[in-house]
This record gives C-alpha cells, sequence and structure tokens, in this order.
C-alpha cells in the first residue's frame, strides 16, 4: 500500500508542478505585450519608464539606427507597447504605436509623410516635394546650402558652400503654385 500512496504523492507533485508551469505560461504570455503609456523619458540615456498597468523600470525604446538614425524622444503620456519576447517586462522594449485623442494625426494624406514637431512641420512626398514650416519661420539645409525665411520682412536668405550669404527680395518673384516645384 505504500508503493501505491507513494506513487500518487508523486502524480499530485507532477501534476501540482504542471499547475505552477501553466499559470507561468500564462503569465509570460500576458506579459508578452502590453500596451501603455509613457511615464518619464531620460534623453541621456534613451530608455523611457512606462505605465503597462504598472510601473516599468527605464526600459530600451525602439528607434531606427544604422545607417539611417532617426532620434525620436518619448514624451509623457505617448501610448506605447512594451514587447518582452520572454515574457519579462523588466527586459522588455518600448515600440511607440498608435494616435490617439492626445496626440492625433498629422494629416489625413495618404501620398506624404508628415513629421510634427512643436510648431514645426515636415511633409515629404515621393514627388520630391519637401517643406519645413513653421511659425518661427521656415529653415532647410540642402546640399550645402541654408535656405531660411523670415517671418518680419518675408526676404528670404541663403548661405552657398562659402558661407556667403545672400539675401533674396520676394518681389523679383512671380507667384506660383505651392503645389509646383518645377
Amino acid at each position: 500500500m505504500t508503493d501505491v500512496a507513494t506513487m500518487f504523492r508523486a502524480l499530485q507533485a507532477r501534476i501540482d508542478d504542471l499547475y505552477y508551469e501553466i499559470a507561468e505560461i500564462k503569465r509570460r504570455n500576458a506579459n508578452m505585450l502590453r500596451p501603455g503609456t509613457i511615464k518619464s523619458f531620460d534623453g541621456a540615456t534613451g530608455r523611457a519608464v512606462a505605465d503597462v498597468g504598472f510601473e516599468t523600470r527605464p526600459l530600451r525604446i525602439m528607434q531606427f539606427a544604422g545607417e539611417m538614425n532617426c532620434w525620436n524622444p518619448m514624451t509623457a503620456g505617448q501610448q506605447i507597447m512594451v514587447l518582452s519576447p520572454a515574457g519579462d517586462p523588466g527586459n522588455g522594449l518600448i515600440i511607440a504605436y498608435g494616435h490617439s485623442n492626445t496626440n492625433p494625426k498629422p494629416t489625413d494624406r495618404t501620398d506624404q509623410h508628415q513629421y510634427d514637431y512643436g510648431q514645426t512641420s515636415q511633409t515629404i512626398r515621393k514627388d520630391a516635394h519637401f517643406t519645413v514650416s513653421g511659425d518661427a519661420g521656415q529653415f532647410l539645409k540642402a546640399d550645402g546650402v541654408v535656405v531660411t525665411k523670415i517671418k518680419s520682412t518675408g526676404s528670404f536668405k541663403f548661405k552657398d558652400a562659402n558661407d556667403q550669404w545672400f539675401k533674396i527680395d520676394p518681389a523679383a518673384f512671380q507667384p506660383t503654385d505651392p503645389e509646383d516645384i518645377s
């Protein structure tokens, strides 16, 4: 009889272990992708603390890093997703995602990319259309030439590759359609 009792105790212990393993798998699965918001961001480390139902430790944020290298600092309240492949949010990676009522999309157009930062807006389209605009004026640097629009006078200045500045009077130009860049 002791052999049967020992066998049942071993079976019960194995069942208990399986219940624990199933609970652990469910917990890890639930933590693989956790939606939330940014609580704080440290630009020096490039890490953010997220609120995903609990506060995470500072986690790395996903950015483009390579030949194309982008820096998009996170902001408090920004919607994010914490990706934790092993199900441990402490080792997660923060991915920015989604627009919201707090952070609406900058345009409805599907033929352009638009980036807004404060009062500055940058628009890029496949047809080589590129604009940068904002309340403080316009500024663009391309191929060694700097072009700026000074709002107070409406004049344009540019600087060539030799750091020589030139001023252009807009009265010398003919009005044109802002979409025409030919």
